[in-house]
């Protein structure tokens, strides 16, 4: 009986921080040291999006995705890719924002999931 209890218990709070964590996707358009601007979009229709601020603290992480995976990077190296991406079409670096829970306290922010495409990017001497 102990042991179906610590079972069920261990699978609610892991079950419990899965559903706790936000995740928006979008364009970031301004990082700074305090807050995060981002036009989170629905889906891929929304063209226009939503502008959210998020606070950023000293805790906050930040990667870029490769082919393979994620690469960690500094908060300055974030904030070069915004503004090289803010020169661009996008207005800004394509990213996944994660929260803590229901807040606006952002916890990790990976860039580069927007990639090039279907049949953007490929050789055309081929």
């Amino acid at each position: 009986m102990l042991r179906r209890f610590a079972a069920i218990a261990t699978v609610l709070f892991l079950f419990g921080g899965i559903v706790l964590a936000g995740e928006f996707r979008g364009v970031v358009t301004s990082l700074g040291d305090k807050e995060a601007k981002v036009t989170v979009r629905k889906d891929k229709d929304d063209k226009e999006g939503t502008e959210k601020t998020f606070k950023i603290t000293k805790d906050t992480k930040y990667s870029k995705k490769g082919k393979d995976a994620a690469e960690d990077i500094t908060a300055e190296e974030a904030t070069k890719l915004v503004e090289k991406g803010a020169k661009g079409k996008a207005k800004g670096a394509f990213a996944v924002v994660t929260t803590e829970g229901d807040t606006d306290t952002v916890t990790k922010i990976t860039f580069g999931f927007g990639g090039k495409g279907k049949g953007k990017g490929k050789d055309k001497d081929k």
